[in-house]
C-alpha cells in the first residue's frame, strides 16, 4: 500500500473519508483473516469521525461482531468520566450496538 495525499474541503468531510477509511480496511481485514483489531484514539480528534463512523449510513457496513476495539491511549478516570475515551467511543462509536462493545 502506498501513501498518497488526500484534500477534502472541510473538517466534516475530513470525517466522512476517514471513517470511509475505516470502512475500507476493517471489511478488507475480515474478509482476509475473519478478525479485526482496530486501535482507538482519545481526545476530541476523533469524535467526529467516530460519529460519521457510528451513526451514518457507513455503519451498516462495519463488521462490528468481528472486530476487537482497543484504547490506545485511555485516561485513568472513570469510564463515565467527561475525559474517559471509553465514554468517548460509547456515545459515539457504538451508540445501540453492545456486541462491539463487549470486543472492547
Amino acid at each position: 500500500m502506498s501513501a498518497r495525499l488526500v484534500v477534502v474541503p472541510d473538517p466534516r468531510a475530513l470525517a466522512r473519508r476517514a471513517a470511509e477509511w475505516i470502512v475500507e480496511r476493517t471489511r478488507a481485514a475480515v474478509a482476509s483473516r475473519g478478525v479485526c483489531s482496530v486501535a482507538l484514539a482519545g481526545g476530541e480528534t476523533p469524535r467526529a469521525t467516530y460519529e460519521v463512523l457510528g451513526t451514518s449510513a457507513l455503519a451498516t457496513a462495519v463488521p462490528w461482531g468481528a472486530i476487537d476495539w482497543f484504547f490506545g491511549d485511555e485516561r485513568a478516570v472513570p469510564f463515565d468520566h467527561p475525559d474517559s475515551n471509553y465514554r468517548l467511543a460509547a456515545e459515539t462509536l457504538f451508540p445501540g450496538r453492545p456486541e462491539a462493545l463487549s470486543r472492547a
